[in-house]
């Protein structure tokens, strides 16, 4: 654990976590997550609170049902990446619950299938390429 403490960047993409690995909330120094492509049921917005210096978080095309509203209260988040399997349906309160945190203080990007929660002053659609294709390399 002592050696991963400057870690800034992990890429767990691919990986099929069922659960959020509990060893990234003690990497404190952490500013990007890519926990893409799992399958991934739930996240621990308090834990993640912790994180003061994670403003990137991808969990596209895991298992989430919702996404906690809690996760607003993560002031240094400034991008979060969703798209869901299969969209939420059927469970009114967990939409409604969704609904309520994308109209927190986050720019909501729609068009397509991936449902991009940007705050301001986040990684733009014009330099994702370009940061993945870094973590890419950093692997």
């Amino acid at each position: 654990m002592e050696a991963l403490t400057k870690l800034q960047v992990i890429n767990l993409s691919f990986n099929r976590f069922k659960v959020f690995p509990s060893v990234l909330y003690r990497i404190l120094a952490l500013e990007t997550i890519l926990l893409s492509n799992n399958q991934v049921g739930s996240i621990d917005p308090l834990q993640l609170k912790k994180m003061e210096k994670l403003g990137t978080l991808d969990l596209q095309n895991n298992d989430l049902l919702q996404v906690p509203p809690e996760l607003g209260n993560c002031e240094t988040l400034r991008r979060v990446d969703v798209e869901w399997k299969q969209q939420p349906s059927g469970n009114k309160a967990a939409e409604e619950q969704t609904r309520s945190w994308a109209a927190g203080p986050w720019d909501l990007d729609t068009s397509g299938p991936v449902r991009s929660h940007q705050q301001h002053g986040g990684i733009g659609p014009n330099t994702d390429h370009e940061f993945l294709q870094t973590c890419c390399e950093m692997r």
